[in-house]
């Protein structure tokens, strides 16, 4: 404390020196200024008392601070020294020197020295760090028989979802031909039935033509042997006939428009036929490209 002190002291000392000499080298450069004119003389020497007052102001501080300082460490040391005095009046115990190897002596069961303590801890230590390693190793092959077991369990799924794939592709592809031939067989007989409706009406169209012609054939002999009858006979069986012919040539026109209707309505079965068909196999071909856009994520 009084290194510390003398210390203090002289950085104290030091530095006032240092100001003192920064201010006589003011004084000095003062002085040597006399020979400039008035103003500035009266100007300097306005400055000069105005650090010259400053000066004695730092002065008269430093030396309030070092009498603060100097107040302070004589208080810090009577507290010290009465601090000193309190402990000298402690008793001091006397012990003897400690002997790490010697036991208690208390006669406790176990009992034991230090060095065996320090000893027995120490085995206790390295059972306990060789227990952990023993664990650390065994959780480590658990580890890799685990992962060995992961690595099995993965590649059974794989090959699994591999063997189910090939399953879903050859059902898929069998679901397929069989729809392709299911559908092959329907426009067969939808063919089938539309040739036998279109024989059957071609059969009763040649009917009808066969009995128009008949028809007409009976009416022109009719009328060749009605014409050598007598006169009013003539006109009135010419008459007769006459209505029988109209009759008979609106049963032919009937039986054209008819026939003209037929056809319309085959072609109208086969266009509605043909535009089932198309939208069959869009829906078709829509429903696949879904199913195979939605095989990944399904999978």
């Amino acid at each position: 404390m009084k290194v510390q002190a003398h210390k203090r002291n002289d950085e104290r000392e030091k530095n006032l020196k240092e100001d003192f000499d920064k201010k006589i080298v003011v004084v000095e450069q003062v002085h040597s200024q006399k020979d400039k004119a008035a103003e500035a003389v009266t100007k300097m020497k306005a400055e000069n008392r105005d650090l010259r007052d400053q000066i004695n102001k730092e002065i008269n501080d430093a030396l309030k601070r070092k009498r603060d300082e100097e107040e302070y460490e004589h208080q810090r040391k009577q507290e010290l020294i009465r601090q000193i005095r309190e402990l000298e009046k402690i008793p001091i115990v006397r012990t003897k020197g400690f002997d790490p190897t010697e036991a208690g002596g208390h006669g406790l069961l176990e009992e034991m020295s230090v060095a065996e303590l320090r000893e027995r801890i120490e085995f206790n230590k390295r059972q306990i760090e060789q227990d952990t390693e023993k664990k650390r190793q065994d959780n480590l092959a658990r580890k890799d028989k685990e992962a060995a077991d992961l690595l099995e369990t993965a590649s059974k799924i794989q090959d699994a979802r591999e063997r189910r794939k090939a399953g879903n592709d050859l059902k898929r592809q069998q679901k397929l031909e069989d729809q392709q031939a299911l559908d092959e067989k329907k426009r067969q007989i939808r063919e089938q039935g539309l040739i036998e409706a279109y024989d059957k009406i071609n059969k009763k169209k040649n009917d009808k033509r066969v009995e128009d012609e008949r028809l007409a054939k009976e009416l022109k002999e009719i009328r060749l042997q009605r014409q050598y009858m007598n006169a009013n006979a003539a006109m009135v069986e010419e008459k007769a006939w006459k209505e029988l012919e109209a009759g008979a040539e609106r049963q032919v026109r009937d039986n054209q428009n008819d026939r003209l209707i037929d056809r319309c309505k085959i072609n109208g079965i086969t266009v509605k036929d043909q535009t089932v068909r198309a939208e069959n196999k869009k829906n078709e071909v829509t429903g696949k490209l879904d199913y195979d856009k939605g095989y990944q994520e399904r999978l």
